[in-house]
């Protein structure tokens, strides 16, 4: 099941309450943006906490707690925007061998 949520907590909430209590077989959440607290707290409120692994994609401070403690979420994918985009011209410019000016010019 997918939900957009908005990267709001109050509706992450909502629906991952909505999907416990309708789909007693789902144990994995992902969590593609903020709104992560939400989730986590539907489901640590519900009785299936110990029966569900989160996946978090960045590292906002409510996933890294249970990151950390090693409960309910094993693994998070870290966003770095700075390193992302500065790996991507570094590899574009070792590839092709020009500096930045010449191939943003041709």
């Amino acid at each position: 099941m997918i939900a957009k949520t908005h990267d709001d907590d109050l509706q992450t909430y909502i629906q991952t309450q909505y999907v416990l209590n309708n789909h007693p077989d789902a144990n994995i959440f992902f969590y593609a943006g903020a709104g992560v607290y939400g989730g986590i707290r539907a489901i640590c409120e519900s009785n299936r906490r110990d029966q569900i692994m989160v996946f978090a994609y960045d590292l906002y401070d409510e996933a890294r707690k249970y990151l950390n403690e090693g409960t309910l979420i094993p693994l998070a994918l870290y966003q770095d925007p700075y390193n992302q985009g500065y790996s991507a011209v570094k590899i574009i410019i070792c590839y092709t061998g020009k500096a930045l000016n010449q191939i943003f010019t041709n």
